[in-house]
């Protein structure tokens, strides 16, 4: 390390390696903290609103699902009712070599008709139930990307807390202390002062 600086210094002069090194400092801090406002900021208001979103949309179609399975069973209940009391005012078979007497043809109709809404109804629900998983898959793909958002932005921090313990006044001393390849004393306080650093950073 003391190597590096040595040639360092000689390269760009004691007072220019210490700007240098100062500004290297405050450019990396002022990018890691529009980095996190930035990320805190318009992805996590996007993210938030698309996740509430689907959630929404999912909410509805299990609401629609449901209702149209009440209506299916209210209409199945009515026609078997009707059913029932059509077989009841049926008139007995006139014989016994006739068996099966052929339905009313009014309810073979409704009978039709119920089987076709049935057919309709299946389709319609497995269509919602193909919604109900993509948007159960989008919403778990939005939540790894906002946890994959959240390990970023700590690692971003732990980073700046490490920048932060940088020690300009410990630099200096040690440029103080190696003047000679300068021709020049050198005195940190003076450049702490002349910078505005704190000896004590």
């Amino acid at each position: 390390m003391e190597r590096e600086a040595l040639a360092l210094a000689q390269v760009y002069g004691v007072d220019e390696l210490a700007l240098r090194a100062m500004n290297t400092v405050r450019y990396l801090q002022t990018s890691i903290q529009r980095v996190l406002a930035l990320e805190q900021g318009s992805s996590a208001q996007s993210d938030s609103a698309q996740v509430a979103q689907l959630r929404a949309e999912c909410a509805q179609l299990v609401a629609n699902l449901a209702s149209q399975k009440t209506e299916y069973e209210t209409n199945v209940a009515a026609l078997e009712a009707a059913h029932a009391e059509a077989m009841l005012n049926t008139p007995a078979p006139i014989s016994a070599s006739v068996p099966n007497l052929p339905l009313p043809g009014k309810l073979q109709d409704e009978i039709d008709a119920l089987r076709a809404a049935a057919g309709r109804l299946s389709c319609e629900k497995s269509d919602l139930q193909d919604q109900i998983l993509a948007s159960a898959r989008e919403v778990k793909r939005l939540q790894e990307s906002w946890d994959l958002r959240d390990k970023r932005i700590a690692e971003l921090e732990a980073e700046l807390a490490g920048v932060q313990k940088f020690s300009a006044a410990a630099l200096m001393d040690f440029l103080a202390g190696n003047t000679n390849l300068s021709g020049q004393g050198y005195d940190s306080q003076s450049v702490s002062g002349k910078w505005g650093v704190s000896s004590s950073a």
